[in-house]
């Protein structure tokens, strides 16, 4: 004869229970620091990250499981998990706003012969994922290294000014922080 069993509760994980948090959302030149957030159980846990190694976790009922990862460069990683009852999910947690590379800069100053001012142009590129331009910055001082707070505002991709004879110097800074080579 059979028994029939009440008052039994299983708490399985499901994909919602899942929660990724950034400590930035924003453009940056640095690593990325994701941090996966797991519920509260009784149940033991497993997780791997882009197909690893299987990792016990136990947890009890005061315990949220966090497991950081650490994005280099831009991309993604797949968090897959289990519980003790066998439930399975994965989850996937993508990371578009690294940009480690500096923007190129040119000009163009036209080669006549003039008493007056001339107009340089000036333009930047950002790498094709990139954060794209913020701004610029023009001295003529030889041994200057402009800091975030020198650079004019703007994100057109182009620059004009209108200088005197001599010699400048020109940097590009883009919306991660990165600042052109001169």
């Amino acid at each position: 004869e059979s028994e029939v069993l009440t008052n039994v509760t299983t708490r399985n994980i499901s994909s919602t229970d899942i929660v990724f948090t950034t400590d930035t959302n924003e453009w940056v030149n640095t690593d990325v620091e994701v941090t996966i957030h797991w519920p509260e159980t009784t149940l033991d846990k497993y997780y791997r990250i882009n197909d690893g190694e299987w990792q016990l976790v136990t947890g009890d009922e005061t315990v949220v499981f966090a497991k950081e990862y650490t994005f280099t460069e831009n991309g993604e990683f797949t968090f897959e998990f289990t519980d003790e009852y066998g439930f399975e999910g994965t989850e996937t947690a993508t990371v578009t706003n690294i940009d480690k590379v500096k923007p190129t800069v040119s000009a163009t100053v036209p080669n006549d012969w003039t008493n007056k001012d001339k107009v340089i142009t000036v333009t930047a590129t950002d790498n094709s994922e990139g954060s794209g331009i913020a701004g610029y910055y023009i001295t003529n001082s030889e041994n200057y290294e402009p800091t975030k707070a020198d650079f004019v505002s703007n994100t057109n991709g182009t620059q004009t000014y209108t200088k005197p004879a001599g010699t400048y110097y020109i940097w590009a800074i883009d919306i991660a922080g990165n600042i052109s080579d001169r």
